[in-house]
């Protein structure tokens, strides 16, 4: 998935005003890559993000996906659809991140993706801790989610556990 950064104006737009050619070149340039080399397990797509400024000899960085939200709903007054906004947390942005490199480095970012949105927690682990919650048994001692407390009501009395 390759994206150019553009102005908003252009964001629901078909317009001949936007210049696809360095978001070609790239697009072009990583699936040649792709071909060439088998991806990493766990890698299932490459999201390519282009400045609005690049250039074919613009630089590329390998990113993560930001945990920072970067657009922003906002609701204006007397208008019934959302708009929105682009906002960036400096204090908290990751240096490694495709938000940074995008807007900060304005450099190409290529993050990868992976279809399974599973957390990669251990399975069984969160299930024991699930169950916990409502008291049904105690997670195993070599769980890695220790310290965690839970209340529950037992015969009218709030008891407390303590996982640790």
């Amino acid at each position: 998935a390759v994206s150019l950064e553009t102005d908003k104006k252009y964001h629901y737009s078909h317009s001949d005003e936007v210049d696809f050619s360095v978001a070609e070149h790239f697009t072009r340039e990583f699936a040649r890559r792709m071909l060439a080399v088998r991806l990493p397990p766990d890698v299932d797509v490459l999201k390519v993000d282009v400045p609005r400024h690049a250039t074919p000899q613009t630089p590329w960085r390998v990113t993560r996906v930001s945990r920072q939200p970067y657009f922003y709903p906002i609701q204006r007054p007397g208008q019934l659809a959302l708009d929105y906004e682009i906002q960036i947390d400096m204090d908290t942005l990751e240096s490694d991140s495709d938000v940074y490199v995008l807007r900060i480095a304005h450099q190409v970012s290529v993050a990868p993706l992976s279809v399974d949105l599973s957390s990669r927690v251990e399975l069984h682990h969160l299930d024991a801790l699930l169950r916990w919650a409502v008291g049904l048994h105690p997670p195993a001692r070599d769980c890695p989610l220790g310290g965690l407390t839970h209340t529950h009501q037992v015969k009218g009395q709030s008891e407390q556990n303590s996982l640790v």
